[in-house]
């Protein structure tokens, strides 16, 4: 694990403690000293899976959260975190947070999936 102390201009200090990745690919020339903290280790650790898949065409609320479930369940994980962005605006009430975590509750509690927000 790696600490740094970082002070803000409050005043306030707080320290930074990581895990580490996984090692950096050992065929890489000075892997040893890569990273984000220079230890060796990718900022990724075991088992933390990052996904991205994106929707073309025009916004549509429950094709977006269709993917989002298919996304989790294709996962499999007992943990995760979702993040939602579009480009441009999307009003507040077809794409409010109530209206997401409600279609989550919906889609995945049957599979045994708690919601949270």
């Amino acid at each position: 694990r790696t600490q740094r102390i970082l002070r803000y201009t409050s005043g306030i200090e707080l320290g930074l403690v990581r895990i580490e990745g996984v090692p950096m690919p050992s065929f890489i020339e000075g892997w040893q000293d890569m990273g984000q903290y220079r230890e060796g280790t990718t900022g990724m650790p075991r088992g933390l899976v990052h996904t991205m898949r994106a929707i073309t065409g025009r916004f549509n609320f429950p094709k977006v959260m269709g993917t989002v479930v298919d996304t989790i369940m294709d996962l499999g994980a007992s943990r995760l975190l979702v993040i939602l962005a579009t480009e441009g605006e999307v009003d507040n009430f077809t794409f409010s947070l109530n209206a997401v975590t409600g279609m989550l509750r919906y889609r995945l509690e049957e599979y045994g999936y708690r919601v949270y927000t």
